[in-house]
């Protein structure tokens, strides 16, 4: 099969993850919630009430008002959201999307970054000290809540180097509020932005913005990476070709990252496809803890004031975020491994 065809089915095939997202959003906003609230302020009049109720048809039966609540989608109709001043949901998540994908595009960095080395060293030094490290490591990232990770990293880098007189990061936000001459925002990309505007000191900034809440929300997914990749390494170790290949007189630098490493990524790409989607949803306590504007605090506040158009937009730009994701991940796989093919 060709790639291009191999990404028109999983394209055509992304339509009843949509369905199942959209559908259950509808369920709960009937179900728990009030749907008229979606395109209603408090201060809408009685008689508009009433004019919202017609227009959207949530007066007739529920499956012509599901088609209609889907309709709306397509065109880009997704409510207001009561958590950002009665906004229209699209133009609240235009606003908000860059700043979460840059959180999450750095901390997905940091976990390739770190993350396939450290898996790598610790199965080249397996039982070895450095073994053990790496182990107790990746250990402490699953047991420890993002939330606490994120308060105690507060609490040490901003805190108590502030006390000590050291140079600290900043506690939260994506640039200094009084940088001079401010950031202009081109993109939305705050670390895109600086560059294009050839801004050293923007940049340097926003870098700074960005490491303990990267950290933070990339941590779990980090150690979750480098023991898949130990362990692949580990069974890719053992295997007939390396042993051959040590038997022919190759470096071990050419057996481990030539040979071993390859083949050892197949699974590991799965787990950092996987991984992405644990940083969307990880995307709302970390960016409350650091008050980061993105759509994860977005997100986290209209839970709490039971904003359903705000939820469902976030769910449905999740669902869609983490399935081309996925599609990606699958695409690599033909690339890293030509004995792979798509079908």
């Amino acid at each position: 099969m060709r790639l291009r065809d191999y990404v028109i089915r999983r394209l055509i095939l992304l339509l009843p993850v949509l369905f199942g997202v959209t559908l259950i959003a509808f369920t709960l906003s009937h179900v728990i919630g009030d749907p008229v609230a979606a395109y209603i302020s408090e201060r809408t009049p009685e008689w508009q009430i009433k004019q919202v109720i017609a227009a959207k048809g949530l007066d007739k039966p529920i499956f012509v008002q599901y088609g209609i609540y889907v309709s709306d989608l397509l065109r880009g109709d997704w409510g207001l959201t009561r958590s950002v001043n009665d906004r229209a949901v699209t133009d609240v998540i235009k606003e908000f999307f860059p700043s979460t994908f840059e959180l999450t595009a750095a901390s997905l960095a940091m976990i390739l970054v770190v993350a396939i080395p450290l898996g790598i060293i610790s199965a080249t030094h397996k039982d070895k000290p450095l073994d053990h490290a790496t182990r107790l490591f990746a250990l402490s990232g699953v047991s420890m809540p993002v939330f606490w990770l994120g308060l105690l990293m507060l609490f040490v880098f901003y805190y108590r180097f502030e006390i000590m007189g050291l140079p600290s990061l900043p506690s939260g936000g994506r640039v200094t509020p009084f940088l001079y001459p401010p950031l202009t925002s081109i993109t939305g990309f705050y670390l895109l932005d600086s560059i294009l505007q050839v801004r050293v000191d923007a940049f340097l900034d926003v870098l700074a913005h960005l490491i303990m809440p990267a950290f933070v929300l990339g941590y779990n997914g980090l150690t979750m990476v480098t023991r898949m990749m130990r362990s692949s390494m580990l069974e890719v170790m053992r295997q007939d070709y390396i042993m051959l290949a040590r038997s022919k007189g190759l470096p071990e630098r050419i057996v481990i990252y030539r040979h071993a490493m390859k083949n050892a990524m197949i699974p590991t790409v799965t787990v950092v496809g996987l991984s992405f989607g644990s940083l969307l949803t990880g995307a709302p306590i970390t960016e409350t803890v650091f008050s980061w504007p993105g759509l994860g605090r977005w997100a986290a506040g209209a839970i709490l004031r039971t904003d359903f158009s705000a939820i469902s937009g976030f769910a449905i730009v999740s669902a869609l975020v983490y399935v081309m994701v996925n599609l990606i991940v699958d695409i690599l796989y033909a690339f890293i491994d030509p004995r792979i093919r798509l079908g």
